[in-house]
C-alpha cells in the first residue's frame, strides 16, 4: 500500500534571501526596470515561491500601498541610499521563480501591473477594496490562497511530486527544457 509522504522541509543550506537580492536579479535581467514595476514583480515572485516551496523567497513583508504591493523595507532603504548588495547567488528555487515571473509579467508596463494587482484579492483584501490604503501587510496566507488559484497545476504538481520523491525539494526544469524534450520525441 502506497502512503503519502509530506514534503521535506528545506535543508539548512536553503536560505531565505533578502528582497534586495531578488531585486538585484530582476534588475540584472530587466535593465532599466522602474521601481514600481520592480515591486510588483517581487510580489509575484514571493507569491509563486510560497505556493511552490511553501516558504518565502525573501524575508521582508509586502505592504498594500496606493499603487499596489510594495516591499516597504526595500523601498525605504533604497530611497535613503542604502541598497544592499547581493551576498551570494540566489537559491535555485528563487531563481526559477524569478524566471517564471519575468516570463509571465516581464512585458507588462508599470501601469498594467498596478491595474492588475489592484484587481487581485491580496491587495483588495488588505485595503478593503481600495477604500482603506494605510500600507497594510499582505499576508503570506493571502498570497498562497490567491497565487494557488492562479496556478492550481503548480500546487497539484508539487503535491504529487512530494508523494513520490522526498529525497530533495523539487526544482522545475529550466525554461525551454519541455520544448526540447517534446521536439526530440515528436514524429514527423
Amino acid at each position: 500500500m502506497e502512503t503519502e509522504r509530506s514534503p521535506k522541509r528545506p535543508s539548512s543550506a536553503e536560505r531565505i534571501t533578502s528582497a534586495a537580492e531578488v531585486a538585484h536579479e530582476l534588475r540584472q535581467r530587466l535593465p532599466g526596470i522602474e521601481d514600481v514595476k520592480l515591486h510588483k514583480l517581487l510580489y509575484y515572485v514571493q507569491g509563486k515561491h510560497l505556493v511552490w516551496q511553501r516558504r518565502p523567497a525573501f524575508a521582508e513583508t509586502i505592504e498594500a500601498w496606493d499603487r499596489g504591493p510594495v516591499v516597504a523595507q526595500l523601498w525605504h532603504d533604497e530611497q535613503q541610499g542604502r541598497p544592499a548588495a547581493p551576498s551570494e547567488p540566489l537559491p535555485e528555487t528563487v531563481n526559477d521563480m524569478v524566471t517564471n515571473t519575468i516570463a509571465c509579467y516581464g512585458d507588462m508596463t508599470e501601469d498594467d501591473l498596478i491595474a492588475a494587482t489592484h484587481t487581485e484579492d491580496p491587495w483588495r483584501d488588505a485595503t478593503n477594496d481600495g477604500l482603506d490604503i494605510n500600507q497594510q501587510v499582505i499576508s503570506h496566507a493571502a498570497l498562497i490562497e490567491f497565487m494557488g488559484r492562479l496556478s492550481p497545476e503548480l500546487r497539484l504538481l508539487r503535491d504529487r511530486i512530494a508523494t513520490v520523491r522526498d529525497d530533495k525539494p523539487f526544482a522545475p526544469d529550466p525554461p525551454g527544457a519541455l520544448t526540447t524534450l517534446q521536439a526530440k520525441y515528436r514524429t514527423a
